[in-house]
């Protein structure tokens, strides 16, 4: 094999490089600066009423609801010692469950959802029931810092879907 014939594939491999560097590069630096205690939370497009069904003791419950509060949501906290009716009511399924459940835009947020993937909901408006994060993730709003990527899912009459990672 001549140059000639290596030149094209050093020039496309270089070309290539470039182009996925630029792309990792934009991914990974969105130029805004992250949720944390100190800088200022941006406020919610779609800031409104959301209803938190919650235990009486559940401190990262009321964590979560300042967190809401911080980015401009009004919040009404309604109180139960057992939410299994609420979340039935509302077919949440048991794998996506968490430990407070809240009533967004006519949807289901369950968890400690991030309020930009309640804007992305409320915003396309899906065919689903509702979003959540299932569990108690360390990194989620409400529960410690906020780092790290963080996994919604969309639930629709029991199946659990991918929505958004944030």
């Amino acid at each position: 094999m001549n140059s000639t014939t290596r030149r094209p594939t050093r020039v496309r491999f270089w070309l290539i490089a470039a182009a996925v560097l630029g792309l990792v590069t934009a991914s990974c630096s969105s130029g805004e600066p992250a949720d944390t205690a100190a800088s200022a939370p941006q406020p919610s497009a779609a800031a409104g009423t959301v209803v938190v069904h919650r235990t009486p003791t559940c401190g990262c419950c009321k964590e979560y609801e300042e967190y809401l509060r911080r980015h401009g949501w009004d919040v009404e906290s309604v109180i139960f010692d057992d939410l299994s009716a609420v979340r039935a009511e509302r077919q949440v399924p048991n794998d996506g469950s968490s430990c407070h459940t809240s009533d967004v835009g006519g949807y289901v947020v369950e968890g400690h959802v991030p309020v930009e993937a309640i804007d992305m909901l409320l915003e396309s408006r899906p065919a689903v029931d509702g979003i959540t994060v299932p569990g108690m993730p360390t990194n989620a709003p409400g529960m410690g810092p906020e780092n790290g990527r963080l996994e919604v899912l969309s639930f629709t009459d029991g199946g659990i879907e991918p929505f958004v990672t944030l």
